[in-house]
């Protein structure tokens, strides 16, 4: 599974190499299908009662979300929505460009690939309030094991 197109860039060769199928965003089966053998969308991703996969609502890639369940714990893997990058790893240019520091969605993403704020904030408080949510797990950053449920609100707020 992968989160949108920009994020397949390897997705061809791990899904050779492990012989697994490759699925992402349906409103990225343009750019999926220029870098991968796309088996298919989110939706088509086999049910599973511990994982959950599907398109965050407000994203204009319909990027991809992931909910693990582990006994009572909870755990949330975001694509870009959310991200928390250590200020001191990122170049000059990135921490200026506002990807510095969060949980948060930075800048950059709120103006290029929100669609629907209304929609991202809902789809935010709706993960915040899951019961055993523990941690955060962004693409870019850190994971967040420490207040997640109040970190993933002030994102949404922020939004």
């Amino acid at each position: 599974m992968v989160g949108h197109h920009q994020h397949a860039i390897d997705a061809h060769a791990f899904g050779e190499r492990l012989a697994i199928p490759v699925y992402g965003p349906r409103r990225c089966e343009p750019g999926l299908r220029a870098r991968c053998d796309l088996a298919g969308f989110l939706e088509d991703v086999p049910a599973d009662t511990a994982v959950a996969v599907e398109a965050l609502p407000g994203s204009k890639l319909g990027e991809a979300v992931l909910t693990v369940r582990s006994g009572e714990a909870v755990s949330i893997g975001f694509s870009d929505a959310i991200q928390n990058n250590p200020p001191a790893e990122l170049n000059f240019a990135f921490r200026l460009l506002g990807f510095a520091g969060g949980p948060k969605t930075p800048l950059v993403y709120r103006v290029l690939f929100l669609e629907d704020k209304k929609a991202m904030h809902a789809a935010f408080e709706k993960m915040a309030a899951l019961p055993g949510l523990k941690r955060l797990i962004p693409c870019h950053g850190d994971l967040v094991e420490d207040s997640a449920a109040e970190k993933l609100r002030a994102a949404a707020v922020a939004l």
